[in-house]
C-alpha cells in the first residue's frame, strides 16, 4: 500500500517520504515500487542509503534494478554494498538477459534428505525465513544434488518422524541457469 502511495506523489516528495523509512520498510517498498519509481528513487537519494536498502532485498530484485541503471551508478551502489550482497547481485547480473539465470532467485532453502519433518520445520523455526521463500523447500541428496521440492503445505501435514526422502513425490522438472527463457514452457 505505501508503495502504491509513493507512486502517487511528486518526485521531490516521494524522495522525502523513502528517504524517512527505515532499511527494511524501504526495501520492501522499493520492490513493489514500479521501475520507473524506483530509478527515479536510487538515482535521487544518496548512494549509501540506497546500498543499505539493496542490501536488504532480495539479490534477484537488486540485479533487476540495477540493470537498469547506468553502468557508472550501478558500479557505484555495488561498490557501497557489503561483499557478500555484492557477489551474490554480481553473479546474476553476468547472466544475459535471455537465459534463465537472469530471472532465477538465489533466496531458497535446501535440506538434506535424511532429516525428518519435525527437524525441518524446527529449523524453519530457527531460520525465520523471508515468507516469500518459503512456499517451496528443495531437498538435496548426500551429494548436495537436487532430488525433489516440497511445497510448505506437504511439509506441515506430514508425519513428523518420515524423512524427508520419504515426503518428496516426483523428480523435479529443471532447468540450467545458461539455458534460454524461451525453452521454459517446454
Amino acid at each position: 500500500d505505501l508503495a502504491d502511495i509513493i507512486e502517487e506523489l511528486d518526485k521531490a516528495t516521494r524522495a522525502s517520504l523513502f528517504a524517512s523509512l527505515d532499511e527494511e520498510q524501504a526495501a520492501d517498498v522499493l520492490e513493489e515500487l514500479e521501475p520507473e519509481a524506483q530509478i527515479h528513487l536510487v538515482e535521487s537519494l544518496p548512494k549509501e542509503k540506497v546500498a543499505d536498502v539493496l542490501e536488504k532485498m532480495p539479490a534477484d530484485e537488486v540485479a533487476d534494478i540495477l540493470d537498469e541503471l547506468e553502468d557508472a551508478k550501478a558500479e557505484e551502489l555495488l561498490n557501497e554494498m557489503d561483499k557478500e550482497a555484492r557477489e551474490e547481485v554480481k553473479e546474476l547480473l553476468e547472466y544475459h538477459d535471455s537465459t534463465v539465470g537472469s530471472i532465477m532467485t538465489t533466496d531458497f532453502l535446501t535440506f538434506h534428505d535424511e532429516l525428518t519433518v519435525e527437524e525441518t520445520l524446527a529449523e524453519l523455526r530457527r531460520l525465520k525465513p523471508e515468507p516469500l521463500n518459503l512456499y517451496t523447500i528443495f531437498v538435496l541428496d548426500k551429494q548436495e544434488r537436487l532430488l525433489s521440492s516440497i511445497p510448505l503445505g506437504d511439509l506441515v501435514i506430514s508425519d513428523p518422524n518420515m524423512k524427508l526422502k520419504d515426503v518428496v513425490r516426483a523428480k523435479p522438472v529443471s532447468v540450467f541457469d545458461n539455458d534460454k527463457k524461451d525453452t521454459l514452457a517446454e
